[in-house]
């Protein structure tokens, strides 16, 4: 049964999230194997340059949505041109899907304070809300940073795997991938076949830009 990354979840408790490591998590930041790779480079989630004003300062997006968060999801280009959203499965298998936890605790920007102090309008943060709403996200459970998240803020790391979240534990800064039952002998580290094999599909693969981009990972 395929599970559809759009599908609506409802929205979370005041209580922290917790992890597969057991460590309290306040949000997630979701992203790509691809985008991991830059993450781990630069040893930071930077803020994204995606942005629906000009004027809208970069931040890093989290969501504390604890099974996806919709507003990440791509979109397949299929033959007959036309795009549709991809299914967590497919960007899975073609991708790798990942998140990243900050702790309970870590300074983040809610929806009422982004609105304030991002310079973003008001007519553009209705449209954000309305297209993330459309996807099936909650507004309510997006969390921002404008500054750099280093990997040492980072309390835990999960690879999507099988249809559920699986914990990959980091160390001196690299982290220890989780291999689905088609990767053997993955070394420690980031490298991994999900993410070097899957360059043929990026053509595919598209973000979606409906009344300015979305997506926020």
């Amino acid at each position: 049964m395929k599970t559809h990354a759009n599908k609506k979840t409802s929205t979370t408790s005041t209580q922290p999230l917790l992890a597969k490591n057991g460590t309290p998590v306040k949000a997630w930041h979701y992203t790509l194997g691809t985008k991991l790779l830059g993450i781990m480079d630069l040893q930071a989630i930077f803020p994204a340059v995606a942005r629906t004003d000009e004027q809208e300062r970069p931040a890093v997006w989290f969501s504390t949505l604890d099974r996806w968060e919709p507003t990440a999801t791509k979109g397949i280009r299929q033959k007959n041109g036309v795009i549709r959203d991809a299914t967590m499965q497919e960007m899975e298998r073609q991708l790798g899907l990942y998140r990243l936890g900050v702790g309970a605790d870590y300074p983040l920007i809610d929806m009422q304070e982004f609105r304030k102090t991002s310079g973003i309008t008001r007519r553009s943060f209705k449209l954000l809300k309305k297209v993330g709403i459309k996807k099936g996200a909650h507004p309510d459970c997006w969390l921002t940073s404008y500054k750099p998240v280093p990997m040492s803020d980072i309390v835990a790391v999960e690879r999507f795997i099988n249809g559920r979240w699986a914990d990959c534990p980091i160390c001196d800064g690299s982290i220890q991938l989780v291999p689905t039952d088609n990767e053997k002998d993955i070394p420690d580290g980031i490298k991994c076949c999900t993410v070097a094999d899957s360059n043929k599909h990026l053509k595919n693969i598209v973000d979606h830009r409906i009344g300015g981009d979305t997506t926020r990972s």
